[in-house]
């Protein structure tokens, strides 16, 4: 099941990984999230990140690994999700 949820005056953690897409030739970022909402003091809500505007950003650590080569391949079985696979060949084919 899928919701949308607006969200301001939270903190945030999050991590995600970046993949080339070969079909449209441009990166991928894949994004998990969980935010807390101040004036709640701890409730949260974790998913994936789908759109966000950033007023303040404080850190951010971004890691390359040369190899091997990371691509994400829609997945039929997990309702086209995309999955991280580090070879060419998307889940379905092996």
């Amino acid at each position: 099941m899928s919701s949308h949820v607006d969200l301001t005056n939270i903190e945030a953690l999050g991590g995600d990984t970046i993949a080339w897409d070969d079909t449209t030739q441009t990166i991928q970022p894949h994004i998990h999230i969980t935010v807390g909402l101040k004036e709640h003091s701890a409730t949260a809500h974790t998913s994936h990140l789908l759109d966000a505007t950033v007023q303040f950003l404080t850190e951010m650590l971004i890691i390359e690994i040369a190899s091997p080569s990371m691509h994400r391949f829609p997945n039929p079985n997990l309702y086209d999700v995309p999955q991280l696979r580090f070879d060419q060949r998307p889940a379905t084919d092996t």
